[in-house]
């Protein structure tokens, strides 16, 4: 990254999904400032992110310089919030090797009601046995889709319906258990609107982990790049307008 924002009070970014936060200038000290600049519609254009393009070598492909790259972060809230996206063949290994691992069980339930009784119940920590053998850790209790996230160093999925015994105390009726990617994130409608996991929308289905967060990096990826022939202009103006804050 350039040396434009040296001067600006650091707190932790994620320039990447896959790296650590790191120590960078705080650029809502400076939000009006920002917000002057990239709201210019006439000065940017919108830009899709392609797989394996750094900011750097987008910056030197698009105004010859790559330590222009900071103005993409200057453009996009997105990318300071969310980090450069991923490429998407490493975004599915990081989601099911790093993000997404162990399994989920889907806990029997008709109503909140009924998922209520498992609050006081399955605790994260908590040992579980399945019917037939097969023992995991609870890390993870999701009771607003009904499921419970667990670690296991057997492979859980292959029964459909099975108890489980919650630290060798209560039986639990579980009705699947799926891969951490593979279980249910959000529901959806046909109007792309939220909904609860016991809602009756008949145009209601379900956005898996893997689905949300590869929609997630895709959304990261469309964002404002500022014109070739307003780039030098624009930088002056931003090291104007912060030297005079």
């Amino acid at each position: 990254m350039s040396n434009y924002f040296a001067n600006f009070p650091k707190v932790l970014y994620k320039f990447g999904s896959n790296e650590r936060p790191v120590l960078f200038q705080k650029l809502s000290k400076y939000v009006d400032v920002v917000d002057t600049l990239k709201d210019r519609a006439s000065a940017y254009l919108e830009y899709e992110i392609r797989d394996y393009e750094r900011p750097d070598t987008l910056a030197y492909r698009l105004y010859g310089k790559s330590e222009y790259d900071w103005t993409f972060f200057l453009m996009n809230d997105r990318l300071r919030e969310c980090g450069w996206p991923m490429p998407t063949q490493e975004l599915y290994e990081y989601a099911t090797t790093e993000v997404y691992t162990g399994y989920v069980a889907r806990l029997e339930a008709t109503n909140m009601g009924d998922v209520a009784q498992y609050a006081n119940i399955i605790k994260v920590g908590s040992s579980v046995i399945f019917t037939g053998g097969a023992t995991a850790t609870v890390t993870q209790v999701d009771l607003e889709n009904a499921q419970v996230y667990l670690s296991s160093d057997t492979d859980i999925t292959t029964n459909i319906a099975l108890n489980m015994l919650v630290d060798n105390t209560v039986n639990t009726i579980v009705t699947g258990v799926v891969e951490a990617y593979n279980a249910d994130h959000h529901y959806l409608n046909e109007d792309d609107e939220w909904l609860d996991y016991f809602s009756t929308d008949p145009t209601k289905f379900p956005v898996t982990n893997l689905e949300h967060l590869v929609n997630e990096n895709d959304a990261t990826k469309r964002i404002r790049v500022i014109k070739k022939e307003s780039i030098e202009s624009i930088v002056s103006e931003f090291k104007r307008l912060v030297a005079s804050n």
